[in-house]
C-alpha cells in the first residue's frame, strides 16, 4: 500500500508526462566556447542544474 499524498483542495495527482510536454530531446549539447559566445538571460541546464546563460 502507497502511503498517501497531501496536495491542497483542487489539486490532482498527475504523472508529470501527462501534464508538461518533455522537450530535452530537442535540446541541443553546446560546449563552453559554443556557450561563451551565446551569453544572455536564459538558464542554461546541465545534468547538475544550471550551468551558463544563453541568449536562445
Amino acid at each position: 500500500m502507497q502511503p498517501k499524498r497531501l496536495v491542497p483542495d483542487g489539486w490532482q495527482v498527475a504523472r508529470l508526462g501527462d501534464v508538461a510536454e518533455i522537450l530535452d530531446a530537442r535540446r541541443i549539447p553546446l560546449n563552453t566556447d559554443e556557450r561563451a559566445r551565446m551569453t544572455g538571460p536564459y538558464p542554461y541546464y546541465g545534468a547538475h542544474g544550471v550551468v551558463d546563460y544563453s541568449d536562445r
